[in-house]
């Protein structure tokens, strides 16, 4: 995949990301809609500009540690979270007390 494939690649992740949270969340919702009127931006603009920001940022840091070998993956232990439910775009709920 060429660099700039990857780019519309990683801006469309980043972007549906910023979406789902955005559309979910009353904070980040308007956070967006502030950023957005700050920049002279459309809301849809403003999630494209922070999209690709994203994605350059993501690539500027790949091309940094491609040419590093990878470190070991250390052992970690089971996360304490629990989703709320299957399928859900809740982020997650704090462990219950057993």
């Amino acid at each position: 995949m060429i660099d700039e494939q990857l780019r519309d690649m990683l801006a469309a992740v980043a972007m549906h990301a910023e979406l789902v949270t955005a559309g979910a969340l009353l904070g980040p919702a308007q956070a967006l809609a502030e950023a957005a009127e700050e920049a002279g931006r459309s809301i849809e603009a403003q999630i494209a500009f922070n999209a690709y920001e994203v994605a350059d940022a993501m690539l500027r840091e790949r091309s940094r540690i491609g040419s590093a070998e990878p470190e070991p993956e250390p052992d970690e232990p089971e996360p304490s979270w629990k989703p709320f439910s299957p399928g859900s775009t809740a982020i997650f709920l704090p462990p219950t007390q057993e």
